[in-house]
């Protein structure tokens, strides 16, 4: 680390955390991803439960719809070698969530609720585990529509450990569903600063382009999702999130250039599968309807 830091002596324990935030953002992902890289490297025979979990970690951190489906399967698999395993049940929950958001309509119901029991079997061993509870978190939020309780979740989570950069992205992410887009950005750039390596930073500045989107900031949203589209190349997401900041700002060709590229993904996409599968439990109404409308906007089928 090659950071410095400039302070008068009465901010002496302000500096000190931001010190011990700074080198615990820095250390723990690259020991996550040492670990990952570890599991890598032994035979599958001789993985157990906390192995396969890792492994699931690196698929889900890859973030495509296969690696995804990948990440669930090596989830649930470290579940059967031990079924208590609540970091397993939570991410085997929380990949069906990623998918759901990236394809609208993908993810069955009893998908959905097989989900949403895994996160509640979570709980009931980590309930003391920051990464069950933004896992949880996330998952009665997309699936059951459920904003405070994982709201009170994830704070917990960062009670638990207050320099979690994903804790603080998953905040951000609800705080910007919810017509907060002020607090949002805070959660996303502290994500940022926590850890500026994360295999999943890419995943804040998709957040930052929601944010600048719900504010009206339309050339802010596009940069932002330049940036998380540079790291994260045709993230469906993402591509909405330009589509109609690019609609309304007037640029019809780009606005159309991102719906193709989703279509492109996904010929199925509709506006109305979209809102009627997943918008209207994500979003609050009016960010709801103004992303569909946007879509609309944009050129996207109805």
């Amino acid at each position: 680390m090659a950071d410095r830091y400039d302070a008068r002596l009465d901010d002496l324990f302000d500096l000190q955390d931001q010190i011990a935030a700074s080198v615990a953002g820095a250390i723990e992902p690259k020991l996550l991803l040492a670990e990952i890289e570890r599991t890598g490297r032994k035979p599958l025979p001789d993985l157990r439960a906390y192995d396969l979990y890792l492994r699931a970690l690196a698929q889900f951190h890859r973030h495509t719809w296969d690696s995804l489906e990948d990440a669930t399967v090596l989830a649930e698999q470290a579940l059967v070698a031990d079924p208590h395993y609540g970091r397993a049940a939570a991410l085997a929950a929380i990949c069906r969530v990623a998918q759901a958001a990236a394809v609208p309509g993908s993810v069955k119901a009893d998908d959905i609720a097989e989900a949403i029991r895994l996160a509640c079997q979570a709980l009931e061993t980590g309930r003391n585990d920051p990464e069950v509870l933004w896992m949880v978190g996330n998952t009665l939020a997309h699936f059951g529509g459920d904003h405070a309780s994982a709201r009170e979740l994830i704070d917990r989570a960062l009670h638990l450990n207050p320099n979690s950069a994903i804790a603080w992205l998953i905040r951000g992410w609800l705080e910007a569903q919810m017509d907060r887009p002020a607090p949002a950005v805070e959660c996303f750039e502290r994500s940022v600063r926590l850890s500026p390596f994360d295999p999943l930073g890419w995943n804040a500045i998709s957040g930052l382009a929601l944010a600048a989107l719900i504010a009206g900031r339309f050339e802010d949203a596009v940069e932002c999702a330049d940036r998380a589209l540079h790291a994260h190349p045709g993230y469906a997401p993402v591509l909405r999130y330009k589509a109609v900041a690019c609609a309304r700002l007037g640029r019809g060709e780009q606005a159309r250039r991102c719906v193709d590229a989703l279509l492109a993904d996904q010929p199925g996409f509709t506006v109305s599968a979209w809102r009627d599968s997943f918008a209207t439990t994500v979003f609050s109404p009016r960010t709801a309807a103004m992303l569909a409308d946007g879509l609309q906007l944009a050129g996207a089928p109805e």
